[in-house]
């Protein structure tokens, strides 16, 4: 199994480019989540989430390869363990309401969480206190 590097915060935090910065300074791939809704302008499927159809995702939720799963209304999030196993090391983020689900599987996984949140990045990216 993978070490993972998990950033954990809000939409809005700063997560993403937290993660592109970790994966860029250090050469540690992403671990790409999977969603059943369509890519934005500019999204490419591998890159910033494998997109899958409902029943797609329904079905690896089925043979139990996701980590963790979560949904959004209307569209579902997970993160692959086949994803997860396929590097020795790798660099991902999720939401707060993520975190327990991989908890307890943490020393399995070989987890580090490391969480931001909003406000602490509004006052570090204005330089006040």
């Amino acid at each position: 199994m993978a070490d993972i590097i998990v950033v954990c915060g809000p939409r809005g935090a700063g997560k993403g480019t937290l993660v592109d910065g970790i994966a860029k300074a250090f050469a540690i791939p992403k671990l790409v989540s999977c969603t059943t809704r369509p890519p934005r302008p500019g999204e490419r499927d591998g890159v910033h989430y494998y997109f899958f159809d409902p029943l797609a995702f329904a079905w690896v939720e089925a043979i139990g390869d996701f980590l963790f799963t979560r949904t959004i209304e209307p569209y579902r999030y997970g993160l692959q363990q086949s994803v997860v196993t396929r590097e020795p090391i790798g660099v991902t983020d999720i939401q707060p309401d993520c975190v327990g689900e991989l908890r307890d599987r943490a020393d399995e996984l070989r987890l580090r969480v490391f969480a931001i949140d909003r406000k602490s990045t509004r006052l570090n990216s204005s330089h006040t206190d």
